[in-house]
């Protein structure tokens, strides 16, 4: 135990230092990758752990900006996105994002040692993301490549109990079930449409932001569809708001249009 949380503390600091830079060496703007957002998702705030028990994802991102614009963009990247649909239209704005995530899934008595066989499994999922990103007009794209693992390579069993004891919580018992080491591999594909929007006075508006996405890998197999409405004062010019779900880093790589419109306003 002390072993594993000696790596997941390695692990963290060289996502954290290195991640970035790795993509960093490869771009012509030392200064591409210039947002950071941290995403968190705790069941903690409904009073509860169980079933989706915690979601953590940390996403470095370049800005939105045209395609003839190479200089924010990977050397990497750029024949990947001239080769991906609804990417490589020279009039669109493009972005890159990278991503490092671990969610945690535990079952709803936390308190059995035993295997349960009639609920959710205990499981983690730690994973390395790739996203393309395009915007034109009301129209925003997403590609992503998520490479991970679910199991005890995870360490999402080291990061529940780590936490759990820094805030004098009690531990979750069955871990010795949890679903056993596999690598996994998704690409996943979603679209966002800034369909209806409106204006009601003093600074006060509304939009109806649609999306159509699928997944497919050994982690999921879905398609899924949905919209958000959302109401106002000095809404961005961006896709609204973005929950731990792949494909769906709206808010960091549309940073540009973000700062764009607050200083318009």
């Amino acid at each position: 135990q002390s072993y594993r949380r000696g790596l997941l503390a390695v692990i963290l600091s060289a996502v954290v230092i290195l991640f970035p830079r790795t993509a960093l060496a490869q771009t012509d703007n030392p200064n591409s990758f210039k947002v950071f957002n941290i995403y968190w998702e705790n069941d903690l705030f409904a009073k509860t752990d169980r079933n989706y028990s915690n979601g953590l994802k940390l996403t470095w991102s370049t800005p939105l900006r045209d395609g003839q614009d190479h200089g924010h963009l990977p050397r990497w990247s750029r024949q990947i996105m001239d080769h991906l649909p609804w990417m490589n239209d020279a009039g669109s704005q493009r972005a890159v994002s990278l991503s490092f995530g671990q969610n945690i899934y535990t079952p709803e008595d936390t308190e059995r040692e035993g295997l349960i066989e009639d609920d959710r499994p205990y499981a983690g999922y730690t994973y390395f993301g790739m996203g393309f990103h395009s915007k034109r007009g009301i129209r925003r794209h997403v590609w992503e490549l998520d490479i991970g693992v679910v199991g005890p390579l995870s360490l999402a069993e080291e990061t529940q109990n780590t936490v759990h004891r820094l805030i004098d919580s009690d531990l979750a018992m069955g871990w010795e079930h949890q679903l056993k080491n596999e690598p996994t591999l998704d690409i996943i594909t979603e679209t966002k449409w800034r369909l209806v929007t409106g204006e009601l006075g003093r600074g006060w508006g509304f939009d109806v932001i649609p999306h159509l996405g699928a997944r497919l890998g050994n982690v999921a197999i879905y398609a899924n569809t949905g919209a958000e409405i959302r109401l106002g004062w000095y809404l961005g010019n961006d896709f609204g708001s973005c929950p731990i779900r792949p494909g769906c880093e709206t808010i960091s790589a549309a940073e540009g249009d973000l700062v764009d419109d607050i200083r318009a306003h």
